[in-house]
């Protein structure tokens, strides 16, 4: 049965603890491919600057894990500068971040762990080493004295293997959520978030997230890797330590989320889940968006940013026409009884002004147009026309002059059968619509003198007739024929067609 052990830090912990493992998911292939080079490139900083800044005075000695093979070249390049490299203990090589050194196995990989820095100081730190001296320890390490005594009690006394929640609990700035979610509102040069994938500002565990003396020196780290020429390393660095991260714990696994990278690993057992999130300031573009922290959620779009509304604005409605849309002399002035059937019944004529009217430019005329609307419907899909049309009912001219203001004057009371000022050999009509029923409807001279005009000054006639029309007629075509009007292209059953004039 699992048993509590002893607690500080507001956490509760189980008396088991999962084997070292450390398991990377990156968000996506693209993050991957962006920052996983980087972060190679970081640590290959970190471990340069971690002898540079014994180099510039910053510390007395550093720690490594060097492999033996390693060794020689490494004691090369140090001698240069007056440093030098000694083993302290051999251990197992291990893939990733580990929390603990273990020996290694018979026949196992391993590497040696290793001091670095000036002779007399490399004395000091394998005498310290041995006798367990934190304080002396920290102090070659050159490690602030609060971060060396938090790791002295944490990490030595109290036996745990992940500082996380003990250095949030001990932040001042912190925001406790619940008892066991705190938030770190600032960005901290201090964070070791991402320890366990490489990248951190310092060599030690820091005390909180606002530790000062942390900070201090992260700032005059921050000066070896410039003065090391690793000023890129330095901006991907600063740029990972600014983004949202959220550490969490349960049952002995830590789950670091950060915008592009997951990293699973062993921490302290616990029965309950906690977790620190890191707020960060910026957002990488290669992060993952999501509806929960650490994650962005995706950009909103606005409505205005829609395809549709773009649209809209090319072809803006005009303001008079959903109240026209609920005026009855919108439709009635037509002769239909709904704005529904009326919208029906212009339906084919419409499709086939469309086909017609591809590419062609000029004039539209509708002859007995009453209030426009059909003419207004044609030229809402093809304004290279000019619409006009003539009708006999000054009050449907009125209302056909409102619908198309722009053409008002194009539109006008006049006897289509009579009307000179409506033809002009020297003006060709583009398209003229004719609803043949009228031409039955008047005595047969009247009739030929506007079939006259039509063959004249027309480059297409698009006929039509209602259903009311056709059923004194067999079709449209009958009606035609009977007109002396030839059908171009009539389709058996049409209500409308294109037509030729022969007289």
């Amino acid at each position: 049965m699992q048993k509590l052990i002893s607690s500080s830090y507001g956490i509760q912990r189980l008396d088991f603890r999962l084997p070292e493992f450390t398991r990377y998911a990156w968000t996506s292939d693209h993050a991957r491919e962006v920052w996983e080079p980087r972060v190679h490139r970081i640590i290959a900083g970190l471990q340069e600057v971690e002898w540079r800044s014994i180099v510039l005075g910053l510390r007395s000695c550093a720690l490594r894990a060097v492999m033996p093979e390693q060794l020689c070249s490494l004691a090369a390049t140090l001698e240069s500068y007056g440093l030098k490299v000694e083993p302290l203990q051999a251990i197992a090589v291990t893939e990733n971040y580990s929390a603990s050194m273990q020996a290694p196995l018979d026949g196992q990989q391993f590497s040696y762990w290793s001091v670095l820095g000036r002779q007399d100081d490399i004395q000091q730190f394998k005498q310290a080493y041995e006798a367990n001296d934190q304080p002396e320890i920290g102090r070659l390490l050159g490690y602030p004295p609060c971060c060396t005594e938090f790791f002295a009690d944490v990490w030595m006394h109290q036996d745990f293997v992940d500082t996380t929640w003990a250095m949030a609990h001990k932040t001042q700035t912190r925001a406790s959520l619940s008892p066991t979610v705190i938030e770190i509102p600032h960005v901290s040069q201090s964070s070791m978030l991402l320890r366990w994938l490489g990248p951190r500002q310092v060599f030690h565990l820091p005390c909180r997230f606002d530790c000062e003396a942390t900070a201090e020196l992260a700032n005059r780290m921050a000066e070896v890797w410039q003065q090391s020429g690793l000023i890129e390393e330095l901006s991907w660095l600063n740029e990972m330590l600014r983004w949202p991260v959220e550490w969490s714990a349960l049952h002995g696994i830590a789950e670091i989320k950060t915008p592009v990278v997951k990293i699973s690993t062993r921490t302290d057992a616990t029965a309950e889940k906690y977790a620190v999130r890191y707020l960060g300031d910026t957002y990488p573009n290669e992060g993952a968006r999501g509806l929960h922290f650490p994650y962005q959620q995706p950009a909103k779009r606005l409505i205005s940013d829609s395809q549709q509304f773009r649209d809209g604005l090319d072809n803006p409605v005009k303001p008079f026409q959903d109240s026209y849309l609920l005026t009855e002399w919108y439709f009635t002035d037509n002769g239909f009884f709904s704005k529904y059937s009326m919208d029906s019944a212009h339906k084919p004529i419409l499709a086939l002004a469309r086909q017609c009217l591809q590419g062609v430019a000029g004039r539209a005329l509708d002859l007995g147009c009453g209030n426009g609307v059909l003419m207004r419907k044609i030229w809402l899909e093809h304004q290279e026309i000019v619409p006009g049309g003539v009708d006999v009912d000054p009050a449907k001219i009125a209302h056909a002059q409102e619908l198309l203001p722009e053409f008002a004057s194009h539109f006008g009371v006049a006897d289509m059968f009579a009307s000179d000022a409506i033809w002009s050999s020297e003006q060709l009509y583009a398209l003229v619509i004719l609803m043949l029923g009228r031409l039955t409807e008047v005595p047969t001279e009247k009739a030929n003198w506007l079939l006259e005009k039509l063959q004249t000054c027309t480059q297409q006639l698009l006929v039509y007739a209602y259903d009311d029309y056709l059923r004194s007629h067999t079709s449209l075509n009958q009606m035609a024929t009977d007109l002396g009007i030839e059908l171009i292209d009539y389709q058996p059953g049409a209500t409308v067609s294109l037509a030729k004039i022969n007289l």
